[in-house]
């Protein structure tokens, strides 16, 4: 199970990383910073997650950061971020965090392999004119509650005033600290990158020259 776990992970992994740079939108209105970290499950940790990634996107008003959930949601639909067809997850009333909490979830198949399957949940959090974006995975079920119990140790996360866990590097100041990190995640999870979305509705106009994620599919093999 371990393995078939793993191997989810990296076909996701590499789906995300190769396909970041090839989806087109524009930008939702009234957009003005978002930045994103990845996850995953270490090859000999848990799995209750095998793939986390979250955003934090601030706009002009609550009006915006509102608006921008279903273009967000139906970015998920649409896209060829993750190979896999999520044409088909549904949303479902679900507990409510901060101002406004939505969610999609579903079980999809893998576009390649569709006896390949996983467990997915978008659930976005909107908080005044800040929005709280998560993509978690699964091949145990139940994905929401495990997103939405990592949903609320996000919000009000204390800025990070020192690195608790050796070997990552993750990206602070601003807007940065918002980011929740491993120490708020169940356990076997490991850093997995930080970078500022460029495409979609959450991408920014000017990115910065290392926009795109830390980790490669190499690394992760």
């Amino acid at each position: 199970m371990r393995l078939a776990v793993m191997v989810l992970g990296l076909l996701l992994i590499v789906s995300t990383t190769l396909g970041v740079a090839a989806q087109d939108g524009t930008a939702a209105p009234g957009l003005l910073n978002a930045v994103a970290r990845d996850f995953r499950a270490a090859s000999d940790g848990s799995t209750e997650l095998f793939y986390l990634r979250v955003r934090v996107a601030s706009f002009r008003t609550a009006e915006d950061a509102s608006g921008a959930i279903p273009l967000w949601f139906e970015q998920q639909r649409t896209g060829d971020v993750f190979h896999y067809d999520v044409s088909e997850v549904s949303p479902i009333a679900i507990t409510r965090l901060a101002d406004e909490t939505q969610a999609l979830i579903g079980t999809v198949p893998f576009d390649e392999d569709p006896s390949i399957t996983a467990d997915v949940a978008f659930i976005a959090v909107r908080e005044g004119r800040t929005l709280y974006l998560f993509d978690g995975w699964s091949s145990y079920g139940g994905v929401e509650d495990r997103v939405i119990d990592i949903a609320e140790r996000t919000l009000g996360i204390e800025p990070l005033e020192f690195d608790p866990v050796p070997n990552v590097a993750y990206t602070s100041g601003a807007f940065w600290d918002a980011l929740l990190r491993i120490e708020h995640l169940p356990a076997g999870m490991t850093w997995d990158g930080d970078f500022s979305p460029c495409v979609g509705v959450l991408g920014a106009t000017d990115c910065p020259d290392d926009a795109t994620p830390v980790a490669t599919p190499e690394q992760n093999a």
